[in-house]
């Protein structure tokens, strides 16, 4: 929860950011995306590139760069 909270709070970009698109944070209620994420970068990190890059997310290693800080930083009890 602490991972998917963090990369909401991260990229939120309320006022429409660059691209003028107002990016809401997504519902907690639907957080496969963001387990699948948590998974990959806690057990099997050298396929987390190849999963975002299937998935179509723009500029994949760049993502995966911000969201192994995202990681990085959240404490795990």
């Amino acid at each position: 929860m602490k991972y998917i909270i963090k990369k909401q709070v991260t990229y939120r970009e309320a006022n429409g950011g660059k691209d003028n698109i107002i990016n809401l944070a997504p519902k907690i209620n639907f957080p496969i995306g963001h387990l699948i994420e948590y998974y990959l970068l806690s057990k099997r990190p050298i396929d987390l590139l190849e999963y975002v890059t299937k998935i179509r997310i723009p500029g994949p290693r760049k993502y995966v760069k911000e969201i192994g800080v995202i990681f990085s930083e959240i404490k795990l009890p």
